[in-house]
């Protein structure tokens, strides 16, 4: 749920040579705080590629501040909105953020969010109303797997 609140706040990351990770916040470089648990984690960026932050700091560099890993399944289908580039097979979010996945899933996440939106939306009309089981099924899926 981080991610529907902190959307434009998520930064994405690539791995230098030696396994350093660098990160991008739309078109600025972005460092994790050297007090960050995930601080010195080595290849971080491989293992989770995004991440999500509270603040920007800056002093002698531009710092993240209160950060946690988010998955790209969860970035797509709660973290704004989303553009599908289907010639490069990547997705972007409204943030800037752009993923590297296949036209076809980020297709899929896009169905499954307007699904969610209108079961939400139904929830406020009639909240009395039986929740679909097959949505929650699904959506439980994408952020298991």
């Amino acid at each position: 749920m981080l991610s529907i609140a902190l959307a434009p706040n998520i930064a994405v990351g690539s791995l230098e040579a030696g396994g350093r990770s660098s990160w991008l916040h739309g078109s600025s470089a972005v460092t994790l705080h050297p007090s960050s648990v995930l601080h010195g984690v080595q290849a971080l960026a491989k293992a989770r590629p995004l991440l999500l932050f509270q603040s920007l700091n800056k002093t002698t560099s531009l710092y993240m501040r209160d950060v946690s890993s988010i998955s790209p399944a969860a970035a797509l289908l709660f973290g704004g909105e989303v553009e599908v580039h289907h010639a490069q097979g990547a997705a972007s979010l409204g943030c800037g953020a752009r993923l590297g996945v296949d036209a076809q899933t980020a297709l899929l996440l896009r169905v499954l969010r307007l699904a969610l939106a209108r079961e939400l939306d139904e929830r406020m009309a009639t909240p009395s109303a039986p929740v679909r089981p097959e949505l929650l099924r699904a959506v439980r899926s994408v952020l298991l797997d």
